[in-house]
């Protein structure tokens, strides 16, 4: 220093003095603090060091302007893009997600914390949250995961939903489960045309709405809801039962490579055709049989249709899996398919171009909104509207007994309500349409929590609002005939309601940080008490419904013997007799006989 005669250490812990023989210390910039020898400076806890050339690069990587970049990373307006040239660095504020605990940290060294990961976009300048929880931090994964945001298997393992690695299971079990499944689905088909010979088919829309509440209810695996391991075990056990045991089954576990990219393919062709197929055989084999034989096959028409209604909710899935993009960078074209992390989106050349054309597009057309549109012009067209309504009416008023009931309509009005007769009875004549509504509902609901996926909070509460409208057009038109259903159906909804409003609970962080445990276990207790419910509530159901087809067949047996009624019923509905007509004279031998 000038006068002085000793070298003196800097004074100020923010100066510094790189070089010997100098008359003073120079300040180093904001946010920064001097080295332990006051010869260099570094950025303190809470910064990272940036440098002119790192704006550089990041100009050539992204459209932002150096304008924008001063914002991000220069205290003061008065920093000119020449004048940043002459600066060895600034200090930046760390990003959300980054760790800057250390004092020192670069733009090179800085990493990620746990539970985030660094963009792929290569600026180490955004740090996104995780797509699971499997990111330790610094760039490391949970044992088993691997790549972007931890996303991807190692070999040997299978990628599930929710991006979580599995083991393969046994491939005998899978089978096994997908058996009953579908043995339970012809149960449910043979079932049902009894149901609709005997012309009571109250347990069958019973069926129906708890069928829909569950693929409602199990949607919400979909959703970024925070659930304990027993809500997803419970919510994907509805999922596998409502879907005929697709949704447990792991197609990667079948073929060799068990890439993210060829299982989404391969399982993506597999839900587009199958049920093609399947119309397909049923209109060659309608077409080529003799109408006298096909007669006896003719309820294979309705389980195509009842085999499209349980997978509707899988296949519109798939349609917006396709649709759906992830951010995994700062730049606007870091948007990724979330069902395979290696496809760009939105590159019209590329290979999310080829899925959308040749997989999204048709989805979307023929199930998306085909089969709604379908199911609509199928009820309502002038050749099915009457015999709809006839049926409809027929099922609300008659008292008859099974046999008799088949005498109310032709032979061919019955073969209609065996085949089609789950989309339109139950509910009003004059709404004999509402099973459109409710597909409706469920794909608003599964298109929502696939497609909205970049912002959690929005994607629950407009899943929420969907189930909130279902409710009020429930109240408001009551669709079905029975009081009693409409009941069930609003009490499945308000259970709807509840396990989305307790999923977005989940969101929120409690005081130490973790999502909140108890949202959770409440939504696990109403979802199991409505599975209670649903099985007494059936088992009484049913009862009812066999004590009631006794009273039927006890009372025409009566009639066939003579007797009258006078009108008055018993609590199932059935006309009692009271009044009757004298049998036939007994023969003489028989009082001796007696005797």
């Amino acid at each position: 220093m000038a006068g002085k005669s000793t070298c003196e250490e800097c004074p100020a812990s923010t100066d510094f003095q790189p070089f010997e023989g100098q008359a003073g210390c120079v300040p180093c910039p904001a946010h920064a603090v001097a080295s332990a020898a006051h010869t260099a400076c570094e950025c303190g806890t809470g910064y990272y060091a940036i440098g002119f050339g790192d704006i550089l690069l990041f100009l050539e990587l992204d459209s932002a302007s150096y304008d924008q970049y001063k914002a991000m990373f220069i205290d003061g307006d008065n920093v000119t893009f020449d004048a940043a040239r002459e600066l060895d660095f600034w200090c930046a504020a760390c990003p959300e997600g980054a760790d800057c605990l250390l004092p020192g940290t670069t733009i090179a060294s800085v990493t990620a914390l746990p539970g985030f990961f660094a963009g792929v976009d290569g600026t180490n300048t955004t740090f996104l949250q995780c797509l699971n929880d499997k990111c330790l931090g610094g760039g490391l994964c949970e044992a088993n995961y691997t790549g972007v945001s931890c996303a991807s298997c190692v070999d040997g393992l299978v990628l599930s939903e929710g991006f979580v690695c599995n083991q393969c299971p046994q491939i005998l079990v899978m089978l096994g489960i997908v058996l009953v499944c579908m043995a339970a689905l012809v149960g449910y088909l043979l079932y049902r045309r009894e149901d609709s010979k005997n012309n009571d088919t109250t347990f069958q829309v019973f069926s129906k709405i708890s069928i829909s509440t569950f693929q409602v209810n199990s949607l919400a695996l979909v959703y970024a809801f925070d659930w304990s391991a027993a809500m997803e075990s419970l919510l994907a056990g509805e999922q596998a039962a409502t879907s005929v045991g697709v949704g447990y089954l792991e197609l990667q576990c079948f073929y060799g490579d068990r890439s993210a990219g060829s299982a989404f393919l391969t399982e993506t062709l597999i839900y587009l055709f199958t049920p093609l197929v399947l119309a397909l055989i049923i209109f060659v084999a309608k077409r080529f049989t003799p109408q006298v034989v096909w007669a006896r096959y003719a309820w294979l028409d309705g389980s195509v249709a009842v085999l499209l209604f349980l997978l509707q909710t899988s296949l519109v899935e798939r349609c917006a899996m396709i649709f759906s993009c992830v951010k995994l960078g700062r730049g606007d074209t870091d948007l990724f398919m979330t069902a395979d992390l290696s496809v760009r989106c939105w590159e019209w050349s590329g290979r999310h171009g080829l899925y959308i054309f040749a997989l999204g597009l048709p989805l979307l057309i023929l199930y998306v909104v085909g089969f709604p549109v379908g199911v609509w012009k199928f009820l309502m067209s002038a050749k099915n509207q009457p015999k709809v309504l006839a049926i409809a009416q027929t099922a609300t008023t008659s008292v008859l007994s099974g046999p008799q009931a088949e005498n109310a309509l032709t032979a061919h009005m019955q073969t209609f309500a065996d085949n089609y007769g789950f989309l339109f009875l139950g509910y009003k004549s004059e709404i004999a349409y509402w099973e459109v509504v409710v597909m409706l509902r469920k794909i608003a609901i599964c298109l929502i929590g696939v497609i909205v996926a970049v912002d959690f909070r929005l994607q629950g509460m407009s899943g929420m609002l969907v189930v909130i409208f279902a409710s009020y057009a429930q109240l408001r038109y009551s669709p079905f005939v029975q009081a009693d259903l409409n009941l069930f159906e609003f009490l499945s909804l308000c259970s709807s309601m509840v396990t989305f409003c307790f999923g977005i609970f989940t969101l929120d962080a409690g005081v130490n940080g973790a999502s909140m445990p108890a949202s959770s276990a409440l939504a696990l207790v109403v979802n199991s008490v409505y599975l209670f419910a649903v099985v007494v509530w059936g088992v009484k159901l049913k009862l009812s419904q066999r004590q009631k087809l006794l009273a039927q067949q006890k009372a025409v047996q009566l009639i066939e013997f003579g007797v009258q009624s006078d009108g008055k019923t018993d609590e199932y509905g059935i006309e009692m007799q009271i009044v009757g007509i004298p049998p036939p004279e007994t023969p003489a031998a028989a009082p001796d006989n007696k005797e």
